[in-house]
Protein backbone atom coordinates (compact mmCIF):
# COMPACT_ATOMS: atom_id res chain seq x y z
CA UNK A 1 0.00 0.00 0.00
CA UNK A 2 1.43 3.41 -0.93
CA UNK A 3 2.52 5.68 1.87
CA UNK A 4 0.98 9.06 2.59
CA UNK A 5 4.21 10.78 1.53
CA UNK A 6 4.09 8.99 -1.84
CA UNK A 7 0.44 9.90 -2.43
CA UNK A 8 0.99 13.49 -1.34
CA UNK A 9 3.96 13.88 -3.68
CA UNK A 10 2.09 12.48 -6.68
CA UNK A 11 -0.97 14.57 -5.84
CA UNK A 12 1.03 17.78 -5.64
CA UNK A 13 2.96 16.96 -8.83
CA UNK A 14 -0.32 16.13 -10.61
CA UNK A 15 -1.81 19.50 -9.65
CA UNK A 16 1.39 21.34 -10.61
CA UNK A 17 1.63 19.62 -14.02
CA UNK A 18 -2.06 20.17 -14.75
CA UNK A 19 -1.95 23.84 -13.74
CA UNK A 20 1.24 24.53 -15.72
CA UNK A 21 -0.16 22.82 -18.82
CA UNK A 22 -3.48 24.66 -18.43
CA UNK A 23 -1.73 28.03 -18.13
CA UNK A 24 0.35 27.27 -21.20
CA UNK A 25 -2.60 26.11 -23.31
CA UNK A 26 -4.86 28.94 -22.16
CA UNK A 27 -2.52 31.92 -22.30
CA UNK A 28 0.66 31.08 -24.23
CA UNK A 29 -0.57 28.76 -26.98
CA UNK A 30 -2.63 31.42 -28.73
CA UNK A 31 0.22 33.94 -28.65
CA UNK A 32 2.59 31.79 -30.73
CA UNK A 33 3.01 32.62 -34.43
CA UNK A 34 0.79 30.76 -36.86
CA UNK A 35 3.77 29.55 -38.90
CA UNK A 36 5.02 27.16 -36.20
CA UNK A 37 2.79 27.60 -33.16
CA UNK A 38 0.37 24.84 -34.09
CA UNK A 39 3.10 22.23 -34.27
CA UNK A 40 4.48 23.29 -30.91
CA UNK A 41 1.05 23.18 -29.27
CA UNK A 42 0.08 19.80 -30.70
CA UNK A 43 3.39 17.92 -30.65
CA UNK A 44 6.09 19.58 -28.53
CA UNK A 45 4.05 20.72 -25.52
CA UNK A 46 2.38 17.35 -24.80
CA UNK A 47 5.68 15.55 -25.42
CA UNK A 48 7.39 17.79 -22.85
CA UNK A 49 4.56 17.24 -20.36
CA UNK A 50 5.22 13.52 -20.71
CA UNK A 51 8.96 13.98 -20.19
CA UNK A 52 8.35 16.10 -17.10
CA UNK A 53 5.93 13.49 -15.79
CA UNK A 54 8.52 10.74 -16.20
CA UNK A 55 10.91 12.54 -13.87
CA UNK A 56 8.45 14.25 -11.51
CA UNK A 57 5.98 11.48 -10.65
CA UNK A 58 6.98 8.65 -8.34
CA UNK A 59 6.05 5.00 -8.54
CA UNK A 60 5.77 2.33 -11.16
CA UNK A 61 5.84 3.24 -14.85
CA UNK A 62 2.20 2.27 -15.36
CA UNK A 63 1.13 4.62 -12.54
CA UNK A 64 3.12 7.50 -13.99
CA UNK A 65 1.59 6.78 -17.42
CA UNK A 66 -1.91 6.97 -15.98
CA UNK A 67 -1.18 10.20 -14.10
CA UNK A 68 0.26 11.90 -17.19
CA UNK A 69 -2.62 10.71 -19.40
CA UNK A 70 -5.25 11.93 -16.95
CA UNK A 71 -3.52 15.31 -16.46
CA UNK A 72 -3.25 15.96 -20.21
CA UNK A 73 -6.77 14.75 -20.96
CA UNK A 74 -8.28 16.74 -18.09
CA UNK A 75 -6.64 19.98 -19.20
CA UNK A 76 -7.50 19.51 -22.86
CA UNK A 77 -11.12 18.66 -22.12
CA UNK A 78 -11.39 21.71 -19.86
CA UNK A 79 -9.96 23.92 -22.63
CA UNK A 80 -12.07 22.51 -25.48
CA UNK A 81 -15.29 22.21 -23.50
CA UNK A 82 -17.96 20.51 -25.58
CA UNK A 83 -16.06 21.06 -28.82
CA UNK A 84 -17.31 22.51 -32.08
CA UNK A 85 -21.01 21.88 -32.81
CA UNK A 86 -20.22 21.62 -36.53
CA UNK A 87 -17.74 18.80 -35.86
CA UNK A 88 -19.07 16.80 -32.90
CA UNK A 89 -16.53 14.50 -31.31
CA UNK A 90 -13.51 15.92 -33.15
CA UNK A 91 -12.08 17.42 -29.97
CA UNK A 92 -12.08 13.95 -28.41
CA UNK A 93 -9.95 12.59 -31.27
CA UNK A 94 -7.53 15.49 -30.97
CA UNK A 95 -7.36 15.04 -27.21
CA UNK A 96 -6.68 11.32 -27.65
CA UNK A 97 -3.87 12.04 -30.10
CA UNK A 98 -2.27 14.56 -27.79
CA UNK A 99 -2.51 12.14 -24.86
CA UNK A 100 -0.71 9.53 -26.98
CA UNK A 101 2.02 12.06 -27.78
CA UNK A 102 2.40 12.82 -24.05
CA UNK A 103 2.65 9.11 -23.30
CA UNK A 104 5.27 8.71 -26.03
CA UNK A 105 7.28 11.53 -24.44
CA UNK A 106 7.04 9.85 -21.09
CA UNK A 107 8.10 6.46 -22.42
CA UNK A 108 11.08 8.02 -24.20
CA UNK A 109 12.14 9.74 -20.98
CA UNK A 110 11.72 6.52 -18.98
CA UNK A 111 13.93 4.63 -21.44
CA UNK A 112 16.60 7.36 -21.33
CA UNK A 113 16.39 7.49 -17.53
CA UNK A 114 16.80 3.69 -17.38
CA UNK A 115 19.77 3.78 -19.78
CA UNK A 116 21.48 6.50 -17.77
CA UNK A 117 20.92 4.58 -14.54
CA UNK A 118 22.50 1.41 -15.94
CA UNK A 119 25.70 3.09 -17.16
CA UNK A 120 28.78 1.96 -15.35
CA UNK A 121 31.43 4.53 -14.51
CA UNK A 122 34.62 4.35 -16.55
CA UNK A 123 37.77 3.53 -14.65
Amino acid sequence: MPSAKFLTRNGLVFVAVAVAYFVYMRFVANALPDSWGGEVNVFVAPFLVGVIGAFAFAGAVWMRLVLVAVAVALVLLMITGSGDPAKPGLHLWVTGGMVLIALLGMLCAVVVKHMIGRRTPAN
